[in-house]
């Protein structure tokens, strides 16, 4: 079953997160973690978590937490087609969002992580927010940055550039390999160089990646 982590501040784009990904993973056995982490305004690096975790603001700011996550559950099963495929889990943690990420890839063996693209805050010409690149590098499995506002679509097309220098297998290709089952949209790799002679290595790699969509419509 895939383990799928949703971090959510439960602002609109959030949900449409979520949305978008339940729906594009919707032929698929999958557990949801609705994770919310929360932390007071007023923490400094110069008080430890240890103390801080004794305020009563630290309470209800708990309380809160786990009740706007009952109300995204809630709206979840009145929104969303019931699956027997899904189920769903819903942490509430205490601290920065980083690290209950990191918490629940290792806990949960999370193989995907769903996040918006960009916080609520910032200029639009901005394509990632700080939280957002921050899990692109410091964490290993696949990530989705969905945009705001960007309603889910069955993708037609899927576009992959590649330098082709990666030996590319069944394995770290099945997270485009189970869309393109599930959603039949042409997968398009694109390789980009000043040199039009592919090297040996590189060749080898193209084939591979020919192996692996031979069942789908693939363009190179």
């Amino acid at each position: 079953m895939k383990q799928i982590l949703l971090p959510t501040d439960f602002s609109e784009n959030s949900w449409n997160v979520i949305v978008y990904t339940i729906k594009l993973f919707r032929d698929q056995k999958c557990t949801f973690h609705l994770l919310h982490t929360y932390i007071p305004k007023i923490y400094s690096f110069n008080y430890p978590f240890k103390y801080l975790e004794q305020f009563v603001l630290v309470d209800v700011l708990r309380k809160n937490s786990r009740k706007n996550l009952y109300k995204v559950l809630s709206r979840l099963s009145s929104k969303i087609t019931k699956n027997e495929k899904y189920t769903f889990q819903s942490p509430a943690k205490f601290g920065n969002l980083l690290p209950g990420i990191i918490e629940s890839i290792e806990r949960d063996i999370i193989s995907i992580i769903a996040i918006k693209a960009k916080g609520a805050i910032g200029a639009k010409k901005i394509l990632f927010g700080s939280n957002t690149f921050q899990v692109f590098n410091s964490i290993k499995p696949t990530v989705l940055a969905i945009p705001s506002n960007f309603k889910f679509k069955e993708p037609d097309e899927i576009l992959f550039p590649t330098l082709l220098n990666i030996n590319y297998t069944h394995f770290t290709l099945n997270f485009f390999k189970k869309i393109v089952i599930s959603n039949q949209p042409r997968f398009n790799t694109m390789q980009v160089s000043s040199d039009c002679k592919l090297t040996k290595k590189q060749a080898h790699n193209k084939c591979m990646l020919d192996s692996v969509f031979r069942q789908s419509a693939f363009l190179f």
